[in-house]
């Protein structure tokens, strides 16, 4: 290229440099008022026709050039939106970002507007964590999540890319910890493959792992999202396939259209509502016990609408739930879809466990026996063989079943032995599975058995230290975090009676309180929490003297009443026989008064 050439293209690239040096991408469009339309159509132009010129001239005009080109292109597509430009912009600015040439001025603007880029387009498609899911939103995460390489919108390695440009920035260390850890996952996650059962189980751990600590329902997500691709990768079908479903139009290696497999997102979506209420809209919860309950449904779909159907049924207090639950795993009962020792583990502890919570909601002592019959059956695990966490829980409702019934006879000697097999249970599926609490709470409680038949303090410190661990360790999974904060109150309770400071027995009814402000709320868990409540407040008052802390489970205690069905409910004999003494309590303590006299 002669001089004479060179001259007239670079005077015409300094000009068009110049002409758009203050020109930024927008944050907020609707205030912007720099260059636009035709204009900003001209000089895109410009640029272009001069790289296309230019070719082969000074690197430091055609890296200017470059990234000039690119910042523009994201200016019109944060104005338009158009996905070329999107594309174009992100190009040219990824790599205009590393030239040597530039400035640090200079690529320090360009690492900026690649991050307004990247900000704009993710965007578009968050969503507030707050708002209940539906499955086109669950679809739509659920493909976000997919890496491009797998041929997908590329929305993950955008989120990647978007978290390297915050590390260069230096900006990464303002970002909370649980938030560092998780996008710490992005780089396990883009390179996992849907076939590879090993490594779609390591990254589901990894991401149940790092989520522990993100806001209650976004964890959650991220929890239930875990265990799926975790059970996913354990079973004969694909792992992860259904769960993280092609789009439309994609195509197999051959180049043939495939359909999009959303299979497994209304069990993702039963499975999110049974644990935390109210995560999914209300209207399509119907529709997905419809859909799950079908008779040729896989059984993990139909377990998955059982479950959800307890839950409403809890919530609700309506018995037509549990019973269609109940019907749901009589059927599954007799066909032999689980004729395989660990299928009919799964079966017998979810029996038991509905017929547990249906004699405890409304229903009869003959429920609870019931659940007892088939807990009992369960056939005996080999010395050398591991009956995976469904095993263990059963094994410790069966504990805690027998526990109440050794409380009845005062027989001591068998409530040691119980503990004894407490500890000698292996701890490792439960563990694995996030959920090492539920086997410390029953220790806490086999030692609290203890301590009402021997008297003794030390038994009492035990089942405080098992059940405050327990408590703390099931309050680190969104799915138990209410139960957790609903026990704050009785081992606190506990610990106070033992001498310990008050101020925690304060904290503890302040976090047990939280739960009644909390969505799906059961009318029978309204009750208990208001119960452990009053109980709270009696152990504060003889620990303070406090007058006030009596009127506050008085309160507490008539609100429960209030709340119990004209029906009845199994445990309303002992709520009302609370009522009572507490106020008896309290009119000894005011002789004379209005308070007395009711």
């Amino acid at each position: 290229m002669s001089d004479a050439t060179d001259e007239p293209l670079l005077v015409r690239a300094e000009a068009v440099l110049s002409r758009t040096e203050d020109c930024r991408a927008p944050t907020e469009p609707e205030t912007y008022d720099g260059l636009r339309g035709t204009e900003l159509d001209r000089e895109i132009g410009e640029i272009d026709a001069l790289l296309a010129e230019i070719d082969g001239g000074p690197a430091v005009t055609v890296a200017r050039l470059e990234a000039r080109l690119g910042l523009l292109l994201c200016v019109r597509f944060v104005l338009g939106g158009a996905d070329e430009d999107r594309v174009r912009a992100q190009d040219l600015l990824a790599a205009a970002r590393q030239y040597d040439v530039l400035s640090e001025r200079e690529r320090d603007t360009t690492r900026k507007q690649l991050i307004v880029l990247l900000a704009r387009r993710l965007s578009g498609v968050m969503r507030d964590p707050s708002e209940p899911l539906d499955a086109a939103t669950v679809q739509r995460m659920m493909r976000m999540g997919r890496p491009g390489s797998q041929g997908l919108h590329g929305y993950a390695e955008d989120i990647q890319l978007l978290y390297r440009l915050a590390v260069e920035a230096g900006v990464a260390e303002q970002f909370p910890d649980p938030v560092r850890q998780l996008l710490g996952t992005l780089d396990s996650f883009a390179a996992v493959r849907m076939d590879d059962r090993e490594s779609v189980a390591g990254v589901a751990e990894e991401l149940r792992e790092k989520s522990v600590l993100l806001p209650g329902p976004m964890r959650h997500v991220m929890e239930t999202a875990a265990m799926l691709m975790r059970d996913g990768a354990s079973s004969p079908a694909s792992p992860g396939s259904s769960l993280f479903p092609d789009p439309p139009g994609a195509r197999d290696e051959g180049g043939a259209e495939e359909e999009s497999d959303d299979s497994g997102l209304p069990e993702f979506l039963a499975l999110l509502e049974a644990t935390l209420p109210q995560s999914v809209r209300s209207e399509e919860v119907p529709a997905l016990i419809d859909r799950l309950s079908q008779p040729d449904a896989p059984s993990s779909s139909r377990m998955a609408a059982v479950a959800l159907q307890v839950t409403l049924g809890m919530r609700t207090g309506n018995l037509g739930h549990l019973r269609s639950a109940l019907a749901q795993l009589q059927n599954v009962a007799v066909s032999d879809e689980f004729a395989d020792e660990g299928q009919d583990l799964r079966l017998r502890g979810m029996l038991s466990i509905l017929l547990m919570l249906a004699g405890e909601t409304g229903g009869s002592l003959l429920d609870t026996e019931a659940a007892e019959d088939l807990l009992e059956g369960l056939s005996a695990v080999p010395a050398d063989g591991d009956g995976g966490a469904m095993r263990v829980l059963a094994d410790c409702l069966r504990v805690q079943l027998r526990l109440r019934k050794l409380q009845e006879t005062r027989d001591l000697a068998a409530t040691d032995q119980l503990i004894d097999e407490l500890h000698d249970f292996d701890t490792g599926p439960l563990t694995e599975a996030g959920m090492p609490g539920v086997l410390g709470y029953t220790l806490g409680y086999a030692y609290l058995s203890r301590a009402y038949l021997s008297g003794s303090r030390a038994d009492m410190h035990q089942a405080v230290t098992h059940m405050r661990d327990a408590m703390e360790s099931l309050g680190g999974l969104a799915a138990f975090e209410t139960l957790s904060d609903m026990n704050a109150v009785p081992v606190h309770g506990l610990a106070a009676l033992l001498g310990s400071d008050p101020e925690e027995l304060r904290q503890g009814l302040r976090r047990t309180r939280s739960v009644l402000g909390k969505p799906g709320v059961t009318f029978d868990f309204e009750v208990k929490t208001r119960v452990s409540l009053a109980i709270g407040l009696e152990i504060l008052h003889l620990r303070t003297g406090d007058p006030d802390l009596m009127d506050e489970g008085v309160t507490e205690l008539e609100t429960a009443c209030r709340l119990l069905p004209p029906e009845g409910a199994p445990d309303a004999q002992s709520v009302y026989w609370l009522y009572a003494s507490r106020l008896a309590d309290r009119a000894a303590a005011r002789p004379g008064t209005a308070p007395a006299a009711e």
